[in-house]
C-alpha cells in the first residue's frame, strides 16, 4: 500500500503550474491570436454561402478563441475573455450579427493585444536559397527579353506581310483581311506589353 509521501509524489498539483514545465499560457495565447485573426478575416471577406456562412465560420473561430483565452487566463489573470454564451447569442438580421461578431473579435484582440504573441518576422534566406533565387530571377529576365524580342519581330513580320499582300494585290480579300487582323492583334499585344514594362 502506498504511503502518503509516495501518493504525493505520484500526483503533483496541476493547477496554475504547467505539468511539463512548458509555457502553456503562450501556447493558448498563440491559438487565441490565430483564431481571432481568422474570425476577423471571415467577417471581412466574401463566403460562398453569403453572410450566414461568414457568421457561422466567424462564430466557430470566436468560440475557439474564447476557450483558448480562458485556458490562458488560468496562468495569467491579465487575460480578458468572454463567455461562450455571449459569442453564441445571435441577432436575427445577418448583417447585424456580422457586425456584432466583428465587434466581439476586435474587442478581444484589442483587450489582449499586449499579451498576444506577435507574428514572427521574416528572416533572411539561407545562402543556398539566395543563390537559387538569383538563378531563377536571371532565367526569368532572360525569358522576358526573348519574349519582347519575339513579339516585336512577330509584329514587324505581320505588318510586313500585310503590306506585301496589299501592295502585291493578292487578289483575295480574305488574305488581305487575315494579314490586317494578324498585324492589328500582334501589334496591339506588343504595344500593351511595352506599356506595362
Amino acid at each position: 500500500m502506498p504511503t502518503l509521501a509516495t501518493a504525493d509524489a505520484i500526483s503533483p498539483a496541476l493547477y496554475r503550474s504547467p505539468p511539463s514545465g512548458g509555457d502553456h499560457r503562450g501556447a493558448h495565447l498563440l491559438a487565441a491570436r490565430d483564431a481571432l485573426e481568422m474570425a476577423i478575416l471571415c467577417l471581412g471577406g466574401e463566403a460562398e454561402g453569403g453572410c450566414d456562412a461568414r457568421c457561422g465560420q466567424a462564430r466557430a473561430f470566436l468560440v475557439e478563441a474564447v476557450r483558448a483565452l480562458g485556458a490562458a487566463r488560468v496562468y495569467d489573470g491579465r487575460v480578458r475573455t468572454l463567455s461562450v454564451a455571449v459569442v453564441m447569442a445571435c441577432e436575427d438580421d445577418p448583417e447585424a450579427e456580422a457586425n456584432r461578431l466583428y465587434a466581439l473579435a476586435t474587442r478581444l484582440a484589442w483587450d489582449n493585444h499586449a499579451l498576444l504573441p506577435p507574428k514572427a518576422e521574416a528572416r533572411p534566406l539561407p545562402p543556398e536559397d539566395e543563390r537559387q533565387l538569383a538563378r531563377l530571377s536571371a532565367g526569368l529576365r532572360r525569358h522576358a527579353r526573348l519574349e519582347r524580342v519575339f513579339r516585336g519581330r512577330m509584329a514587324a513580320l505581320s505588318v510586313g506581310a500585310f503590306a506585301l499582300a496589299a501592295l502585291a494585290g493578292a487578289g483575295t480579300v480574305e488574305l488581305v483581311l487575315l494579314g490586317g487582323i494578324a498585324a492589328t492583334l500582334v501589334g496591339g499585344a506588343a504595344a500593351a506589353l511595352l506599356r506595362r514594362r
